[in-house]
């Protein structure tokens, strides 16, 4: 199969790549296993709205709840609201990647682009296509978008080195009972930080995120420890009743990203690119804006422009700079209140290469 370009990853960057490639009308294919993986809810920005409606993907906002407000006690005594009616934009958005990342696939089938169904064992780049090798078809292609979520994936792919700034671990659970609030709840803790939200009609997802040193000293991953530290919080108290986790998930949550964002053949977009911290609530909206952003810089560079995939660069790495910077002050202000040495080990290098 010939293609203009070979999207890999079939995630929120990739699909939104895709339908943003198939809008300037070339021709796109879709090379990703569809996984079967369990996410935990995420909150995203009100940008997402937005964000879908530049691509023709506003359906896919009906499956993401509203969120009404943060009620958060973070480097402070008691809990404060900031409630969504005074943001301008609206409110934040609750989303089930399972239901909101199938939406995206079936939109970017519906504009014509054609998907793999199977991994990308190999990419072999060549003129005048790069060749995706997977377990059946091979597909050739004159541009490659890496979107499939694994910054090491990308550097072995590209022949660099990832650079991890930070390592975190999310131990979280889907708890049966029910918020009393629709609400983002966030709590700083001595060890770590805890999240609580709904779980698209399946009771409520409650998550902690913690260092590597004390995950293992708290072992969170094992049931019973985890429910001690999450009844030790004050977040508990708002389920209705008392909650009881069967099954504890862990994933990384690793901030890292690649020294190139793109070469000859190829770009990188989504947490290919760059993997963010989840405190920002800006995973999915992140990984959306990157894979259209990539998608312009390609249909640009096509079009004649050799300066677009170099400011598409520059873009995405001061990005990448001014979070790292605002991850720090909230980390600077969430430590204020605790002692332990989780928070001192979240503070970033400021002088990250532009």
């Amino acid at each position: 199969m010939k293609v203009d370009v070979a999207v890999i990853g079939g995630g929120p960057a990739g699909c939104s790549a895709a339908l943003a490639l198939r809008a300037q009308g070339l021709a796109v294919a879709v090379v990703a296993a569809v996984k079967r993986a369990e996410k935990p809810t995420e909150t995203a920005a009100p940008l997402l709205r937005k964000l879908l409606h530049s691509i023709g993907a506003d359906s896919a906002i009906s499956d993401c709840e509203p969120c009404f407000g943060i009620c958060s006690r973070w480097g402070r005594s008691s809990f404060g609201l900031r409630p969504s009616i005074v943001n301008p934009l609206g409110p934040a958005r609750f989303v089930d990647r399972g239901v909101f990342d199938f939406r995206l696939r079936e939109l970017a089938r519906g504009a014509g682009a054609m998907w793999i169904n199977a991994r990308a064992r190999q990419v072999v780049f060549g003129s005048p296509h790069a060749a995706v090798l997977t377990s059946g078809e091979t597909v050739h292609a004159r541009w490659l978008v890496l979107a499939n979520g694994s910054p090491s994936w990308a550097a072995r792919v590209t022949r660099q080195k990832m650079r991890t700034y930070d390592f975190l671990a999310a131990f979280w659970t889907h708890l049966p009972t029910t918020t009393q609030a629709r609400l983002l709840f966030l709590e700083s803790v001595d060890s770590g930080w805890w999240y609580l939200c709904p779980d698209h009609e399946r009771g409520t997802v409650a998550c902690f995120v913690t260092g590597a040193a004390q995950a293992r000293r708290l072992h969170p991953g094992k049931i019973s420890n985890w429910i001690v530290l999450f009844r030790a919080t004050e977040i508990s108290q708002h389920m209705a009743s008392d909650a009881s986790a069967l099954r504890v998930h862990v994933a990384p949550a690793a901030v890292a990203d690649l020294p190139r964002q793109y070469g000859s053949q190829w770009i990188a977009a989504g947490d290919a690119a760059a993997r963010l911290d989840p405190l920002s609530s800006s995973g999915t909206a992140a990984a959306i804006g990157s894979g259209i952003d990539a998608a312009q810089a390609v249909g640009e560079m096509f079009a004649g422009d050799p300066e677009a995939l170099e400011r598409y660069a520059r873009r995405r790495q001061s990005l990448f700079i001014e979070f790292t910077r605002q991850r720090t002050q909230q980390y600077i202000l969430g430590g204020s209140a605790h002692a332990g040495d989780f928070w001192p080990g979240r503070i970033m290098n400021p002088s990250l290469p532009a």
